[in-house]
């Protein structure tokens, strides 16, 4: 997927700066110089959030990113406390500016396109069919939703407040949340997520529920048949020669059979 950043544009009251990028771009200066800033402007242009620095407060009207995707060249311009991104690009059929939604999907905004929002459309521009991951990962009944821009963002910029070790967030001990929604940003990036993928975890977490269920009710069964087994002279010493809640068991009866599962 082709993302290259060529321009951030600043929108100020007294005027606009542009910072151009090349292909590797290294900003350095004195603490509260505006480094971070960069960053975080480049955020809101891409459907973030921003804390406007003071420098920044009582001159900022809006900021502008141009970003060479495989379609075309953007410009993604998002004013001041807007939830919306105007959206410019050249194509060989003509020019085009329409604005989306930042994050919140508002029906198609492009027709038969499927654009709805800004992530929608940066991967229309960039030739690729969002990936749809399950929207609950706790319930296996839950709808498909498609991943977002913003997802994979997260791999992008790393916030100097929270930088640790754990880049992917797969620590066990860290956020469920975002653990699992790590591992669909990482299995569209190595290529192996599908949906059908998606619909396998979906009916696999159906069968171990089923099989924790089958469990219980077996541990149950024996529980409440153990007296009778006592008393029959079938258990002795208050032990089982097979463990009840992993597998079935066999009482064999001289002359007869009795099968409890």
């Amino acid at each position: 997927m082709k993302f290259t950043l060529r321009s951030l544009t600043l929108l100020l009251k007294r005027g606009k700066v542009v910072v151009p990028f090349n292909e590797v771009s290294y900003f350095y200066g004195q603490m509260g110089a505006g480094k971070t800033s960069i960053a975080r402007l480049i955020d809101y242009c891409l459907g973030g959030e921003i804390e406007l620095s003071p420098a920044l407060q009582s001159e900022f009207v809006g900021a502008a990113v141009e970003v060479e995707l495989k379609r075309a060249v953007v410009n993604l311009e998002r004013p001041r406390d807007a939830d919306r991104v105007v959206a410019r690009w050249d194509a060989e059929d003509g020019s085009y500016q329409v604005s989306v939604p930042a994050r919140a999907a508002d029906g198609e905004v492009i027709p038969d396109t499927g654009v709805e929002n800004l992530s929608d459309l940066l991967f229309w521009l960039s030739a690729v069919t969002p990936p749809k991951v399950r929207k609950s990962k706790n319930k296996e009944d839950t709808e498909l939703a498609r991943l977002s821009i913003r997802d994979l963002l997260w791999y992008c910029y790393l916030d100097q407040d929270t930088i640790d070790s754990d880049f992917f967030h797969l620590d066990e001990g860290g956020n469920p949340w975002k653990r699992l929604k790590s591992r669909d940003v990482l299995r569209f990036i190595i290529g192996f997520h599908e949906e059908r993928v998606a619909n396998i975890e979906i009916e696999l977490d159906a069968v171990r529920t089923k099989k924790q269920a089958l469990t219980a009710s077996i541990a149950g069964l024996i529980r409440a048949l153990s007296p009778c087994l006592k008393a029959s002279g079938h258990m002795k010493g208050g032990r089982r020669a097979r463990n009840p809640a992993t597998a079935p068991f066999l009482l064999v009866e001289k002359g007869s059979r009795s099968d409890f599962a």
